[in-house]
């Protein structure tokens, strides 16, 4: 087996990232209806778990409002209006849930789909590059081997895109939960600050 080669030094990696803009072009260029697609999915991502937030919230408000009114010792049943409250928002919760999971599957779906024709553009892009060169070039092993090089890597340069909207998405989701928390409980931001750390 090849050993593992070591990791870049932190200078020559952000160094690299001087390549970003051409990589995002590229993307952008290679089906734009799929690139918005992939943003626009990122960043409805980022917003549900303030929702799942603010929802489950209103929940233990409800809980606690119900046991509040509970008239005589008797439990709230249904037919209450705040057990059927209850309900409806324990049904948005789910939905939220069940959209959360949606929102993954499509997004990675289309990354997929943008992912494999990226792939093919670049591939058709160094086939062509490679079909200007001479007999001579192509029989030097060091061209020969940058070509090599460059076919393996046609394939996964997405995942440096995704890489970064999920950066992005982390940070909306971050973010929008922060001011959440700065308006409802601003102790829990503490919390939230230890929790993000280690990542």
């Amino acid at each position: 087996p090849k050993p593992l080669e070591p990791p870049k030094p932190l200078r020559e990696r952000i160094r690299s990232l001087r390549h970003l803009p051409r990589l995002l072009r590229l993307v952008w260029e290679t089906h734009r209806g799929y690139a918005s697609l992939m943003v626009v999915l990122r960043l409805f991502r980022a917003l549900v778990p303030l929702g799942v937030l603010w929802v489950g919230k209103l929940i233990i408000d409800g809980v606690v409002a119900a046991i509040g009114t509970a008239q005589g010792g008797v439990p709230p049943h249904f037919g209450d209006p705040a057990v059927e409250s209850l309900i409806r928002l324990v049904a948005i919760e789910l939905g939220l849930a069940v959209v959360g999971e949606v929102l993954a599957r499509a997004s990675a779906l289309v990354e997929s789909l943008l992912g494999d024709l990226v792939a093919n553009r670049t591939s058709v892009q160094l086939m062509e590059h490679a079909a200007s060169l001479d007999l001579a070039q192509l029989e030097d092993h060091e061209i020969y081997d940058q070509l090599e090089r460059a076919r393996r890597q046609t394939v996964g340069r997405i995942g440096l895109v995704t890489g970064l909207l999920a950066s992005v998405q982390d940070a909306v989701t971050l973010v929008t939960l922060s001011v959440a928390l700065v308006v409802y409980v601003p102790w829990l931001l503490v919390l939230l600050g230890l929790a993000v750390l280690p990542s």
